[in-house]
């Protein structure tokens, strides 16, 4: 039982000494503040901007679509077999550079015989312009004299049976058969004295004349037969990218069928609404710059090229066409782009954020923070915005600092700047 009550009592101790030593810290403790009066004592928490001037350009942003400046179909000239395709869709090709091939058997031997045509051609003119030769000469006069010793002889036959006929010692008959044969006999006697003299003289200028259309005709026939082969081979007409393919090796491709989309796109446009706001301002050749969502990061430059006279929709815009330098192929059809007009260019003036200027009563002002931090009331005047900025023409200085961020902020509070 004495047991028990010792442990009591030291236990009873215990915490008395415990107790008295938790009372005794709790006496010893600071005050503890409220946060208003920890606002009042360091000043409300506000952010800051620093007046200083610079120069802008005031600008206007506007948004359209990445098109093409050309798209072409590649058609088929002539109907026949694909034979070959040499490119596919999306591949860059240059001016000239072949994209299909059709069968060609036929246009190959249509040019074959035009060849053989001219050359043969060639040969009759050059045969009449060089003449007869000097055996030629000699054997048409050899012929001549054969036809006249041969005419003499008939003539004196001719005469014989004339004078057999008066003493009715020959025929009627045979005196007329003598007679045709002495005219048979001028004939060819006539014939070779006229292809010895053409012999001597050589061929006549008409007959010259005629060889040399001749020749000519076989010239076109054969131009228009290497052309024709040609029309089996389809090339680019611009440098661009393959934008669609519509054919297979092996299929018939007919008449005017189109096998290939081609696009130029060393230059791209951008159509974008200009509101009436601004459209006085937008001139043909102005310079804009152009981004895409698409790239972040990246400026085209683009220009004015053109603006619709008359505005589209309720919302009185004008369509204005910006043409943009695509060199690097990085644009492509169908991207969202957005257009920045520079509008005028301004040196030397104050530009503050939107949320630093406030308004009592139609008077814009700013809170400035003085050296010892506390909040004075500033009379500004105001100009145009620029972005989400404001101009502000008069009543700050360099280096002045107003709030732009606080609550509760009221002219005579301290505060305490913060990033």
């Amino acid at each position: 039982m004495k047991k028990l009550i010792v442990i009591i009592i030291l236990v009873l101790a215990i915490l008395g000494g415990a107790a008295y030593y938790r009372v005794n810290e709790l006496r010893n403790q600071p005050e503890i503040k409220g946060i208003d009066e920890i606002q009042q004592d360091n000043g409300l928490p506000v952010r800051i901007f620093e007046c200083q001037t610079e120069s802008v350009d005031d600008t206007f942003l506007a948004s359209g679509t990445i098109e093409p400046i050309q798209t072409v179909a590649i058609a088929a000239e002539v109907p026949g077999r694909v034979e070959q395709i040499q490119v596919k869709v999306g591949q860059p090709v240059k001016q000239g550079d072949l994209l299909i091939t059709l069968d060609t058997t036929t246009a190959l031997l249509s040019l074959r015989q035009a060849e053989e045509s001219l050359r043969q051609a060639e040969q009759a003119l050059t045969k009449l312009e060089n003449g007869s030769r000097p055996e030629e000469i000699e054997l048409a006069r050899a012929q001549m004299e054969q036809a006249r010793a041969d005419l003499d002889l008939k003539k004196l036959e001719k005469e014989r049976f004339s004078k057999l006929f008066e003493e009715e010692a020959a025929t009627l008959q045979m005196k007329q058969q003598t007679e045709a044969a002495c005219h048979a006999a001028q004939a060819l006697f006539d014939a070779a004295q006229a292809s010895y003299q053409l012999a001597r003289s050589g061929p006549r200028a008409e007959d010259i004349e005629l060889a040399k259309i001749a020749v000519d005709q076989a010239k076109t026939a054969l131009a228009q037969a290497r052309d024709h082969l040609e029309d089996f081979y389809l090339k680019a007409p611009f440098d661009g990218v393959i934008a669609q393919k519509m054919t297979e090796v092996g299929d018939i491709a007919d008449f005017k069928q189109t096998l290939f989309r081609l696009m130029r796109i060393g230059r791209v446009y951008s159509d974008v609404d200009v509101s009436e706001l601004y459209i006085g301002k937008v001139n043909i050749g102005m310079p804009v710059k152009v981004r895409a969502d698409a790239l972040p990061g990246e400026t085209f430059v683009g220009k004015v090229s053109e603006i619709n006279p008359a505005s589209t929709g309720p919302g009185r815009s004008y369509l204005t066409r910006i043409e943009i330098d695509n060199r690097s192929g990085r644009l492509r059809q169908g991207m969202f782009a957005r257009a920045e007009f520079v509008m005028d260019h301004i040196e030397n003036v104050f530009l503050l954020p939107d949320d630093a200027v406030r308004d009592e009563r139609g008077q814009s002002y700013v809170l400035a923070i003085s050296e010892q931090n506390v909040v004075e009331k500033v009379d500004v005047k105001t100009g145009r915005m620029i972005g989400d900025r404001i101009i502000v023409e008069s009543g700050i200085t360099t280096g002045m600092k107003v709030v732009v961020m606080g609550m509760n902020i009221e002219p005579g509070r301290k505060v305490t700047i913060v990033e």
